[in-house]
């Protein structure tokens, strides 16, 4: 009889450090997978931001200003 104690309160013990170890590895890994989502959305936001920075300033950056030199300090700064 007390055999059979034994071996149930061990099966039991078992079958809970299994089903507490998948639920602790599913859970695990469901965190680690959200956890890579919002990595990748931040990532991919700030390469869109550097991306739209980095278009704007090379459409500024190929456009030249010109400016005449006053030849007077009376002379004003003209740009075209």
């Amino acid at each position: 009889m007390l055999m059979n104690v034994i071996i149930c309160v061990v099966f039991v013990w078992y079958i809970v450090a299994n089903v507490g170890g998948t639920l602790g590895l599913c859970i695990g890994a469901s965190l680690l997978t959200v956890f890579e989502f919002c990595e990748f959305g931040i990532l991919s936001l700030i390469r869109c931001m550097k991306s739209t920075r980095s278009r704007n300033s090379t459409s500024t950056r190929g456009s030249q200003v010109k400016v005449k030199v006053a030849a007077s300090p009376d002379d004003k700064l003209v740009r075209y």
